[in-house]
C-alpha cells in the first residue's frame, strides 16, 4: 500500500480533456461548410477516448464537454444549446453514449488487470513465504513476504497522512469487532483514525480504479502498524 503525496497531475488531466474537446469543436467551426457534424462528433470522439484511456472518469467529463462543444459551435442555431435538427440531436446523444461506454470499458478491462495483477502478485508472495519459513529467514523478511500475501486489493489503494479527520469523508471504524470484515472504499477516500490520537490516514483507490473493496481488519492492522512506527 503505497504511501503517495496528492497527485496533483490528476487534475491537469481531468481538465486537458474538456478543454481539447472545447478547441477542437471551436476550431473546425470555421471550416463547418466543409465538414459535416458528423465528422466533427468523430474527431471529439478521438479526444474523448484519449481522455478515457487516461483515466475512465476524465473521459466521461470530457464526453459531456464535448456534447454542449458541439451543440455550442455545430448545431443550428449556432452559439446556442439549443438544438432544432433531430439528426444533429442524434449526433450530439450518440457523442455522449459513446464516451460513456468508453469509459466505463475502460474502467472495467483496468479493474480486471489490476485484479489479476495482484492475485498474483499475492500467489507469488505466498509461495515466497513457505519457502522462507521452510528455509529460516530474518523475521523481517518474512513478516514484508506475509503482508504481500495477506493484503490482496489493497495493494490497489494509496494512503496519505492527515493531521485530522475530515467531514466529506467516510470513517473506517470497526475496532470493536462488531462490524463485517469487507469494507468499501469510495473513490473519494475514507479516513482511516489512528490509535492514540496520532491523527489519521486517508485511504483511497488508485486513479480510475473505482471503489474498492478489501479487508476491515487489513486496514486496522496496517494503522496500529503506522501508529506503532510513529511512536518507536
Amino acid at each position: 500500500m503505497p504511501i503517495t503525496a496528492n497527485p496533483s497531475l490528476t487534475r491537469w488531466i481531468i481538465a486537458l480533456g474538456p478543454l481539447a474537446a472545447i478547441v477542437v469543436a471551436w476550431a473546425t467551426q470555421s471550416v463547418s461548410d466543409d465538414i459535416s457534424v458528423a465528422n466533427v462528433a468523430l474527431l471529439l470522439a478521438l479526444v474523448c477516448v484519449g481522455a478515457a484511456l487516461v483515466r475512465p472518469g476524465a473521459g466521461l467529463l470530457t464526453s459531456a464537454v464535448a456534447a454542449l462543444a458541439l451543440n455550442y459551435f455545430h448545431t443550428r442555431p449556432t452559439h446556442s444549446l439549443r438544438m432544432s435538427e433531430s439528426d444533429e440531436i442524434t449526433t450530439v446523444v450518440l457523442l455522449v453514449v459513446h464516451g460513456l461506454a468508453v469509459s466505463i470499458g475502460a474502467t472495467l478491462r483496468a479493474r480486471s488487470k489490476v485484479g489479476t495483477h495482484r492475485t498474483n502478485t499475492s500467489d507469488a508472495a505466498g509461495h515466497d513465504l513457505r519457502t522462507l519459513l521452510a528455509e529460516g529467514s530474518s523475521l523481517v523478511a518474512a513478516w514484508q513476504t506475509a503482508v504481500v500475501a495477506d493484503t490482496g486489493h489493497a495493494a490497489s489503494l494509496d494512503v496519505m497522512f492527515v493531521s485530522e479527520a475530515g467531514t466529506e469523508h467516510v470513517v473506517i471504524g470497526g475496532r470493536g469487532g462488531t462490524e463485517r470484515d469487507v469494507v468499501l472504499v469510495p473513490e473519494a477516500g475514507a479516513i482511516l483514525e489512528l490509535p492514540g490520537g496520532l491523527g489519521a490516514l486517508l485511504v483511497r483507490p488508485q486513479p480510475g480504479l473505482g471503489a474498492i473493496e478489501t479487508s476491515r481488519g487489513h486496514l486496522l492492522r496496517f494503522a496500529d502498524q503506522v501508529a506503532a512506527a510513529l511512536t518507536a
